[in-house]
């Protein structure tokens, strides 16, 4: 079946072959049955011999290639998860935690989420959507493919589609011109969706204000790290009155 059969994404092949194997095993061992009654105790020294035979390409795999994912390959220390309810939390002193805590809790479902820069995978912390994933730096823990792949050859997105967006987004927080900036706020609403943007600090504290003497949305989030802003999703409300002398 590997041999005839390909998928083109990441040797998925191995997960239809485990089926097979499962549905299958049943009948070698009703091909053998007449034989190993006649072994009596020797068959558990086959079984022995046979179990070896079987695990030594698996250990030979694993000596080679284990770990796939080297510590110092990673965006972070792996982080302390908490598995006391339904999601995944992390540990109280992580710098993350509070501002995830606030997005899941305190933003709608359809939120589409807005972040220049992040160590660890938002989308399953958050439990939100991003306008377009933060440029990757190194492996996300618990995460053993890179957000552009999952993307572009998992869901098969348009590479263009998300180089555009990372555009939009570096636009939105490096531009430093209200008009660039006014014009990357229209992208994100032109979803018609809530919306809640990372403002990492101090690093960004001209968009800080920015968005605060604009009264684009409203501050729901402060620490010394990060502020999130959320505004609600009637994307006319405002936006085109922005940086008109």
């Amino acid at each position: 079946m590997n041999i005839v059969i390909h998928f083109p994404i990441f040797g998925n092949e191995y997960k239809y072959i485990y089926l097979a194997a499962i549905c299958l095993a049943p009948f070698p061992a009703i091909v053998l049955e007449p034989f190993l009654k006649d072994m009596k105790w020797k068959v558990f020294i086959l079984y022995g011999i046979l179990t070896l035979v079987l695990i030594l390409p698996f250990i030979d795999s694993m000596k080679r290639e284990w770990p796939w994912f080297t510590m110092s390959s990673l965006s972070t220390t792996p982080p302390e998860i908490g598995f006391e309810s339904f999601h995944i939390t992390l540990g109280d002193n992580h710098p993350y935690a509070e501002l995830v805590r606030v997005i899941r809790e305190d933003t709608p479902l359809n939120t589409l989420l807005v972040a220049e820069k992040s160590e660890l995978y938002l989308p399953a912390l958050a439990e939100r959507g991003l306008y377009a994933p933060p440029t990757q730096k190194g492996m996300y823990p618990g995460v053993n493919i890179p957000t552009d792949d999952l993307l572009t050859i998992v869901k098969r997105y348009d590479p263009a589609i998300l180089s555009e967006r990372r555009q939009v987004l570096n636009n939105f927080y490096h531009s430093n011109n209200c008009i660039t900036i006014k014009e990357s706020l229209v992208r994100f609403l032109a979803f018609n969706r809530p919306l809640a943007i990372v403002v990492e600090m101090p690093a960004q504290m001209g968009l800080s204000q920015w968005l605060e003497k604009n009264d684009v949305g409203r501050l729901i989030f402060r620490d010394q790290l990060f502020e999130l802003w959320v505004k609600n999703s009637d994307h006319e409300e405002g936006i085109q009155e922005l940086c008109k002398v």
